[in-house]
């Protein structure tokens, strides 16, 4: 090898380079050169077998430039040597012609020189084209007086006096191969100090101003103040070590997969001082993955397992996600029993048949295809033994094997890591702190509990629901109490339908729970039509309308009252003969099924069956109802009036007539069986908060629900719903490999405009892709969701002040759909300052001009307005005066003030004959609009922040702090 070529210097030498020794001398001399030469080759050999094979090519290619990249240090050699020319920087002639290896073989030495390139630099190099690599003399190295150190792996080359690390070399096989080497360009380290004596460099210059930065030095050495200097760079080690930093802790890369996986907690205090609420304490609550926090303060320190409780069931509400980790420090705080007991019921009570155990587990699997027991018989009972089986762990856990018997297949495990012992099988429901309630299995295999009825998180009660039974047991008695069917034989040519039990946990509008109901529904689509149903459509109250009910009960400051229909479809009469199987848990003799007298839920007629009990019901106590909208019941005595508004089983009432409104609620309770529900907090998902100044319309709730079915947990927000000249096209992106999720949030958006108009334009452009959504699609419909984050609690305000004068804006946007060229139609409706009506929609036809787009969208202004003056008068806002209808469009008024058709309308004489009636008589007044003044803009297009912000104040929108 290349280090086993030992270079020697002749202690003395003649002009020739011939040694002056004796013949003996000589000859002992050669023949121990022999040996070590047979040594040298022996160990070569060892070493090449050692050696990565790029090395080995480079010993036996002593010319390739894989090989001329290696440097070695050698402790036998007496120079520096390169075998190649390059990395030469000065050349100049060798006081060395001749240079002999082990083997005294002599190699010429052409030149020698400063050697420099990326990674060495080194003074005095020796120039000998008949080397196999370049060698680092380290005895030249030592008369340098440079310091050289040695361990197992590695050699370091410092400066003597500041320590600084100038070289390394690293072990590769038994051989040094320098990694680095950056020497100053002189021949002995001793020549540079005295030079450097003389001519001062930046480093001394620094170190002589007390180590002064390295741009102030520049600066005094580019003025001239420093006079003349060698080096133009300051590379200070006691700077550059007095810079760093020691880290206290390792770095951990562990982070949770999810929001909520891992909670990190801490108690701060006491305060020397307390606050002004008297707290000393407050307890910091860190989400690993998100790493949002929470603090809460505390007067003491006692009051933890409260917060904690009331935090876990906040996050369990408003992200529909369970807390899995609490990470604490182990204070006394985190040990009391009140907080223990709690995190010990977050999971499921589950009883394992092999050790005869019960096991309280929140990782467990569900095995819905197997029941846990055998029914004996078809007729379930639920044995009074087992009824507190799951929520009080002092019972007795022995089973009554003469009611049931375990089903052996149900025992089979999933997947085990202990064969033996299989896992247990969940079959009940968690806790009574987490009271979800399994409902009674039905007698046959196939109608197990679903993983929903079991698995639904349920924490903001501590109290425990009625259990499944009860819930059962309530239905049947409101079944029995109806008379809702008869048993009969099955006659003659007649199919009965099925039926199951439904089972759902009612929330309020703080998700803490309402009521748990139990709900027996028939199997409706096996219904054919003309056999069993004709007429299904029944009608409810329009959004339209409810708004404009809560407008004018602002305005006049009316009470809001709310009332609930328990079992409504059960009071509906039915006239088709429909015939079903007898419902689990129901026994009828053999042979006999159950003829419906009532309407049942899940069949196809009964909403209009129960609409038309409920309004002949309503039209007897002396209420008419609405032209306008069915849904609509009004009533005007001298004592006042009442309104009534009718959705499905859910019903607002109001009015001046405070004693009628309770004879009423008696006639309706009397009727049907009732559950009033007070004042109006919370209806069709649309939370309802009012005071002496108004009322405040939003739906905060359903905003955070629908964030946390998107699975949007961080804090990016954006400033508008949608980008400024945005243009999807159905082929935008790849499409969706499965568009549900697209479907369900657009369809919640949707519903969403109800209280949020300022997303009614990227709502209404995301739906029209519902059929094949692509990428970009779903894109926007983020920054939708983005937008609701940070405008979480903005809603519809209807203030007690605002008049009740109709005014309507109409706005078209000609040709702004690049797929078919067709216009988009915009307007509203405010009364005085309440937004009661807004819609946005593309027009059925492509307008040749944006006169005719802006005159079709008047066309369907003035229908609603028209509508509108109806209702109103109904709900006793009669509007005495001619509505004005803003336009930006001077054409499509002057259109509408001429009788005289050209041939650039005739095109649309329908539209022009409709909305010039109107105008004749009185009904609406057209105005023109300025495009910067026009609200309506916001439902045609996109706009920039600053101007969507502008448009967004002249909605009159509220914003609703959280509680």
């Amino acid at each position: 090898m290349a280090s086993n070529i030992n270079h020697f210097k002749p202690k003395s030498t003649t002009s020739n380079g011939s040694m002056s020794l004796d013949l003996s001398r000589k000859a002992e001399l050669m023949q121990l050169m022999r040996q070590n030469q047979q040594l040298m080759q022996l160990l070569l050999r060892r070493q090449v077998m050692q050696q990565p094979m790029s090395w080995t090519m480079g010993i036996h290619s002593p010319q390739s430039s894989t090989t001329g990249n290696f440097w070695i240090f050698d402790s036998g050699c007496f120079n520096h040597m390169s075998p190649y020319p390059a990395g030469f920087i000065t050349k100049q002639p060798s006081q060395h012609p001749t240079v002999r290896t082990a083997d005294l073989t002599p190699k010429p030495v052409l030149f020698s020189g400063n050697f420099s390139n990326d990674t060495i630099q080194l003074p005095d190099v020796l120039h000998v084209p008949g080397l196999a690599i370049r060698l680092v003399s380290l005895t030249q190295l030592q008369e340098m007086g440079l310091l050289i150190s040695f361990d197992f792996s590695s050699c370091v080359i410092q400066d003597p006096k500041t320590k600084q690390i100038l070289g390394k070399g690293r072990r590769v096989g038994r051989v040094l191969e320098v990694v680095y080497l950056r020497l100053p360009l002189f021949s002995s380290y001793t020549n540079l100090t005295a030079s450097v004596s003389k001519i001062p460099s930046l480093d001394l210059w620094h170190a002589r101003l007390g180590h002064l930065s390295s741009a102030r030095v520049q600066l005094l050495a580019n003025s001239g103040l420093l006079g003349n200097i060698t080096s133009n760079e300051v590379s200070c080690l006691s700077c550059k070590l007095g810079k760093h930093h020691a880290l206290p802790f390792e770095l951990n890369d562990y982070k949770s997969a999810s929001a909520f996986d891992l909670i990190h907690s801490d108690v701060w205090g006491p305060a020397p001082h307390p606050s002004m609420g008297g707290c000393r304490y407050f307890v910091i609550f860190v989400d690993d993955h998100t790493r949002f926090t929470w603090i809460y303060l505390m007067k003491h320190r006692s009051e933890l397992p409260q917060i904690y409780i009331t935090f876990a069931r906040m996050i369990q509400t408003q992200f529909s996600k369970p807390i899995k980790i609490l990470r604490a420090d182990n204070a006394m705080e985190y040990k009391e029993s009140s907080l223990i007991a709690f995190l010990r019921s977050q999971g499921y009570r589950c009883w394992d048949p092999i050790s005869q155990r019960l096991r309280i587990s929140r990782n467990v699997t569900f095995w819905e295809h197997v029941p846990f027991y055998t029914m004996p018989n078809s007729h379930f009972e639920t044995p009074t033994s087992i009824v507190p089986f799951f929520t009080d762990s002092s019972i007795s856990l022995d089973l009554p094997s003469s009611t049931f018997t375990p089903n052996p297949e149900a025992h089979a495990p999933v997947a085990s890591p202990a064969p033996s012992i299989p896992p247990p099988v969940p079959i009940a429901s968690p806790t009574p702190e987490a009271p979800v309630h399994v409902p009674s299995p039905p007698p046959t295999q196939s109608s197990v509990p679903t993983s929903r009825s079991t698995s639904e998180p349920s924490v903001e009660s501590a109290d425990p629901g009625p259990s499944s039974s009860e819930n059962v047991h309530r239905s049947d008695r409101a079944l029995d109490k109806a008379q809702t069917w008869d048993s009969v034989p099955l006659p003659p040519g007649k199919r009965p339908i099925g039926s199951k039990w439904v089972f759902k946990i009612k929330t309020k509008s703080d998700g803490s729970i309402d009521r748990y109901k139990a709900r027996l529904v028939a199997k409706g689509f096996n219904q054919e039509y003309g056999i069993d149903y004709e007429e299904t459509f029944a009608l409810v109250a329009r959004i339209t309308s409810v708004r404009s009910l809560l407008a004018i009960a602002a305005t006049k400051r009316w009470p809001l009252f709310q009332m609930d229909v328990k079992n409504a479809f059960l009071n509906g009469d039915l006239s088709e003969e429909v015939y079903m199987n007898p419902p689990p848990g129901v026994s009828l003799p053999t042979g006999h099924v159950c003829r419906l007298r009532k309407a049942l839920y899940g069949l196809k007629q009964s909403p209009r069956a129960w609409f038309e009990k409920f309004s002949t019901t309503v039209l007897s106590l002396g209420f008419s109802a609405s032209n306008y909208d069915s849904g609509l019941f009004t009533r005007t005595t001298d004592a006042g009036t009442i309104l009534l508004l009718l959705y499905v089983d859910d019903m607002i009432i109001t009015g001046s007539d405070s004693t009628g409104i309770t004879l009423l609620k008696q006639s309706l309770s009397a009727s049907f069986e009732m559950k009033d529900l007070g004042k109006l907090h919370y209806f069709l998902g649309l939370e309802v908060l009012s005071d002496s100044r108004g009322t405040y319309l939003c739906q905060a709730k359903y905003t955070s629900d629908l964030l946390s079915r998107a699975g949007i947990t961080d804090k990016k927000v954006v400033s508008t719903p949608l980008e400024p000249n945005l243009h999807l096209t159905p082929n935008a992106g790849p499409p969706l490999k499965d568009p549900t999720l697209y479907r369900q949030l657009v369809g919640s958006l949707v519903y969403l405009t109800v209280t949020r108009p300022d997303i009614a334009y990227a709502v209404h452009i995301v739906s029209q892709f519902m059929s094949a959504p692509c990428s970009d699609h779903y894109a926007a419909v983020l920054r939708i969701l983005r937008y609701l984050k940070g405008t979480m609690f903005h809603g519809l305000y209807f203030s007690s002040t605002s008049s009740l004068i109709l005014r309507g804006f109409s706005d078209a946007d000609w040709d702004s759909d690049m797929t078919d060229r067709r216009s988009t139609t915009g307007f509203c409706f405010f009364l005085g300052d309440s937004l009661i009506s807004l819609r946005n929609k593309k027009q059925s036809l492509t307008a040749r001009s944006s006169t005719e787009a802006e005159y079709r969208a008047l066309a369907d202004t003035s229908r609603e307005l028209i509508w509108l003056r109806w209702l109103l008068s109904d709900m006793g806002a009669p509007q005495l005066s001619p509505t004005l209808l803003w336009c930006d469009n001077t054409s499509a008024i002057q259109i509408a003030h001429n009788d005289v058709f050209h041939e650039r309308t005739k095109h649309i004489e329908i539209d022009c004959h409709f909305v010039r009636q109107h105008v004749v008589r009185k009904t609406i007044q057209l105005q023109s609009i300025s495009t910067d003044d026009q609200p309506a803009d916001i439902f045609t297009k996109a706009h920039i922040p600053g101007r969507f912000r502008e448009l967004v104040s002249k909605l009159n929108l509220g914003h609703s702090s959280p509680d």
